[in-house]
Parts: C-alpha cells; sequence; structure tokens
C-alpha cells in the first residue's frame, strides 16, 4: 500500500466554485481487474437484495454468478429493498453469494421489493463518519458496526441544512434535490481521462481521495465520486477552492502507513490506517491494491 501510495503524481486541479478535483495517477501497469456493482448488475451478473431467511437492516445478501470479480466501495448506497443503505465496507466478491454489512440511510420505511439497485457514493462527510467508526470497530470487535443512530444523525443534520422535508428520512432524496447545482460540478468527470483517481478540496482542504488499481476502473466510477464530493461543496457553500500546500501536506501524511489488516468479505484484506487529519482503507489482493480510499478525520457537517 505504501509504495502504490509513493508512486501516485498529483495533476493539476479543475475548480469549480469552491471545490478542487486534482487527478491521481501512477506508472505501475499490474493492476487488477474487476467489474464495478452497477456494471455487474447492468450485466445481469450480479444482484442484491435482502436476507432471504429474514431482512436485517445492517445485512444485505449480494450474489456473484459471473467469472469475473465484483468491486463494492465504502460508501456505495444501495436503493430499494425494504430500506436504502449505504456499503460499510469495500468488498471485492468473487462468484458465489455473500453478505454484505451496511448501514441504513432511511430511517422511516420498512417495506417494498426485497430488491436493491446501485444509487450515488454518499456525501463526503458520511463517507468520513463510516469509515472512522467502522475502523475502529474492526479494531474492537472485528466487526463493520457504523453505529446506525449516528449515520441518521448525520442524514438528519444534512436535510436540515437544506430545510427541506424527507417522508422517509433519505439521504437519496437530498440527491435528488440539489440534481441541478450537482450537474455544474459534476462536469469535471468528463475532464479526468488517463487517471486512477482523485484528491478534492472543499473551501480549501482537502477532504478525500480515492484511487484506484486501473484507469479503467476509475472511469467506471469518476462520475459517482465527483458528485459525491460535489454533494459536499454545496452544503458547505462559498469559499477558496484550493490549498496547494494542503493538498501535498495530506498526500505526505496519508502515504505513511502502519495500521491494521484483516479478512475482507471475501477476496484481499481490508488494510485500515489513520493519522492525525486522516482515516483511510485499502482493499489489497494478490499483492495489489484494488482501491484505496482516504478521508480526512474529523467531524464533518453543514455546521462546520
Amino acid at each position: 500500500v505504501a509504495s502504490f501510495l509513493q508512486g501516485l503524481e498529483l495533476g493539476e486541479p479543475f475548480v469549480v466554485r469552491n471545490q478542487a478535483i486534482y487527478p491521481l495517477d501512477c506508472e505501475d501497469g499490474n493492476g487488477l481487474e474487476f467489474l464495478t456493482l452497477c456494471e455487474a448488475m447492468e450485466r445481469g451478473a450480479c444482484r442484491v437484495s435482502e436476507l432471504d431467511e429474514g431482512a436485517e437492516v445492517n445485512t444485505v445478501r449480494v450474489i456473484n454468478q459471473g467469472d469475473e470479480p465484483v468491486l463494492i466501495i465504502e460508501g456505495q448506497e444501495l436503493v430499494g429493498g425494504y430500506q436504502n443503505r449505504v456499503a460499510n465496507c469495500t468488498a471485492l466478491l468473487g462468484r458465489g453469494t455473500f453478505e454484505v454489512p451496511v448501514s441504513c440511510v432511511e430511517e422511516g420505511r420498512w417495506s417494498g421489493s426485497r430488491q436493491l439497485r446501485v444509487g450515488e457514493v454518499t456525501h463526503t462527510s458520511l463517507r468520513s463518519q463510516l469509515l472512522f467508526r467502522t475502523t475502529n470497530s474492526l479494531r474492537r470487535t472485528r466487526s463493520y458496526d457504523a453505529d446506525q443512530g449516528s449515520v441518521w444523525e448525520a442524514i438528519g443534520q444534512v436535510l436540515y441544512s437544506l430545510s427541506m422535508s424527507s417522508p422517509t428520512h433519505a439521504v437519496d432524496d437530498a440527491y435528488r434535490r440539489l440534481s441541478g447545482l450537482l450537474s455544474e460540478y459534476t462536469t469535471v468527470a468528463e475532464r479526468l481521462p488517463k487517471s486512477r483517481g482523485l484528491l478534492a478540496t472543499v473551501n480549501g482542504r482537502v477532504v478525500g481521495m480515492d484511487v484506484f488499481s486501473t484507469r479503467q476502473g476509475f472511469a467506471r466510477m469518476a462520475g459517482q465520486l465527483v458528485r459525491s464530493y460535489a454533494f459536499e461543496a454545496i452544503l458547505r457553500g462559498n469559499g477558496t477552492p484550493a490549498a496547494q500546500e494542503d493538498v501535498q501536506t495530506f498526500v505526505r501524511a496519508v502515504s505513511r502507513v502502519h495500521g491494521l489488516g484483516v479478512p475482507s468479505v471475501h477476496l484481499g484484506t481490508d488494510v485500515r490506517w489513520e493519522g492525525d487529519e486522516f482515516v483511510a482503507s485499502a482493499l489489497v489482493h494478490e499483492g495489489r491494491v484494488a482501491y484505496l480510499m482516504a478521508m480526512r478525520r474529523e467531524r464533518f457537517s453543514p455546521f462546520d
């Protein structure tokens, strides 16, 4: 993981209002090949549903009937089922049936179809909270517990800051409410060719970074990730978009890897580490990084 990070190169930023997106790339061509969950579901190779023997808030079932591994990233929203959920961990799933830990991001519903579909990658402050809490949970109990009550509280803060109501208290409703503004920010995704990932700043501070093992893998997820950071930029209002010094400091800090490695949901190892300003994870399989994320470690909220 450290070698992978040290090989990353930072490109020139693309700036929209109070957000700057920096492309990340490296010359290592030995990446893992996989399908994103969205691709696999579109091909009919994968499906996500409630548990057959009785639905549970914090677990969903993923069936991969294809021959290619499927990557689910932490923070990926799954819409439908009895409640909308968000993945509590990054998972690389081979062929088979798996139970994936999730948190509910819709408090006021427990009914509907048993099937779920891919939604947004949830906004940065919630991704940071999920990563921080699941890392602590892994250290204590080797489980991916994100503290469901704190997740609902974070969503409530978002809805309050937008002065909007949601019949089921769903963060997905907030994404739809902001679709017009989000489209202005997300034109950046089309300008990120030949990259492995991105680093984002909002109001002059780094909020997070995402890197994939291949350029193709990142290209499939770039739009959703830019929308995730754009949502945070909208919540935080106007400010200075970029701060080069903060960017370099953040990347150097994340590159000092020292932490915890636990078996993932299926393929590979889930590596977790943190510093004073960040918390990070990487899914490593066969000695290669499939996906890496690092989020600023702080209490993100619309009221900061």
